[in-house]
């Protein structure tokens, strides 16, 4: 049997280990940029929708406004008005759900925008 010096099993050891993390970050990464892509997906398309039903341009300004003004206030900076305009105008370019699914675990949302 073949002498292995405790060096040399940490090293090893220290390998597979930092394998594992390198791999289930990358993963990781993948999951939650897919799910911030969705989650901002039907942000867009509930604020297009409700604003569409009400059909008067400056409601949709002042919700647009109110919501950033309360979402920012709760969340960060991520929800400013300039935000949800994107999401809505990602909605409004990218309708269909199943196709928005298959590029967002190939994009990140800074991509998209």
């Amino acid at each position: 049997m073949a002498n292995i010096s405790i060096k040399d099993e940490g090293t090893s050891l220290y390998d597979d280990i930092n394998e594992i993390i390198k791999s289930k970050k990358v993963s990781l990464n993948k999951a939650i940029n897919s799910t911030m892509i969705t989650m901002n997906w039907e942000i867009g398309k509930i604020i297009s929708v409700k604003i569409n039903e009400n059909k008067r341009s400056e409601y949709g300004q002042n919700v647009v406004q109110e919501l950033s003004d309360r979402l920012t206030y709760d969340y960060g900076q991520g929800y400013n008005r300039a935000s949800l305009f994107r999401m809505m105008q990602f909605y409004q370019e990218f309708n269909d759900l199943e196709m928005v699914l298959q590029f967002s675990d190939q994009l990140c949302w800074s991509h998209i925008v």
